[in-house]
């Protein structure tokens, strides 16, 4: 089931877009006309007698550019709808500055503020990713991982601080997780300090080690960024060419 919405754009500023008129879901007629279709594939299961629905929102118009049937005329698998709808993207016009000296003052928007879209990994999981300058607040976790065994939320990111908790297949209730790695009450900016650790350990033991924050997972992070904003913009999905081994996870540490 899906639902499409429609909106006039200004002429001039899809004149001045580049790419494919067709494929980011704006007619090729001439009128300017933005689409944007909002959508649940529902798969029900006749072996356990449950229903599955993955949801989506694509620039891509149902029936035109997005096929939600395979070639067996059956609903596409949740695989399938990634492989097709990719990543989807919105850009405000303007923007209010909310602090400092310039507060207040409307500028213009030229970046996408709100990027959604979906990450398939080398194992065959996919990755439900959101970020946006749009949202005033939300109460969803920063990152939530799901399997069939249970459900993981963690906190930001960003520290090393705050509960990871685990609401297990069969549980009445989340519990919280005792802490078993990181470095305790740190940020984001300890990764420099790993680096030189890293540095330190390799010149002791005449060895070379690559830090977590290593060269190549920068330039995979950034191509995977790069592809998600390709992926927005043609609504296409991007795949991509780089890969990285995963670091080794921080110890438990008070530094």
């Amino acid at each position: 089931m899906w639902l499409e919405l429609v909106r006039a754009r200004d002429l001039t500023d899809v004149a001045d877009r580049p790419g494919d008129a067709e494929g980011s879901g704006e007619e090729a007629d001439g009128t300017g006309r933005e689409h944007l279709t909002v959508g649940a594939l529902v798969r029900f299961s006749t072996s356990t007698t449950e229903a599955k629905a993955w949801y989506f929102t694509t620039p891509l118009r149902a029936g035109h550019q997005l096929a939600l049937l395979g070639e067996d005329r059956q609903p596409l698998s949740r695989e399938g709808l990634a492989e097709v709808i990719g990543a989807a993207s919105a850009t405000r016009s303007t923007r209010t500055i909310g602090s400092g000296a310039r507060a207040g003052e409307v500028i213009p928007v030229s970046t996408p503020t709100h990027v959604t879209g979906v990450l398939r990994h080398e194992s065959g999981v996919l990755s439900t990713l959101v970020t946006s300058f749009d949202a005033v607040a939300t109460t969803a976790s920063k990152i939530e991982v799901h399997g069939d065994a249970g459900s993981l939320s963690v906190p930001d990111p960003n520290r090393f601080v705050g509960d990871v908790r685990l609401f297990a297949l069969g549980d009445t209730e989340w519990r919280t997780l005792p802490v078993s790695a990181g470095y305790e009450k740190a940020a984001r900016g300890y990764g420099v300090a790993d680096m030189v650790w890293s540095a330190r350990a390799a010149a002791d033991e005449a060895v070379i080690a690559e830090p977590r924050a290593s060269g190549e997972l920068a330039y995979h992070v950034l191509e995977v960024m790069e592809s998600m904003l390709a992926s927005a913009d043609s609504g296409r999905s991007v795949q991509v060419s780089s890969t990285v081994a995963r670091p080794p996870a921080v110890p438990l540490t008070d530094r």
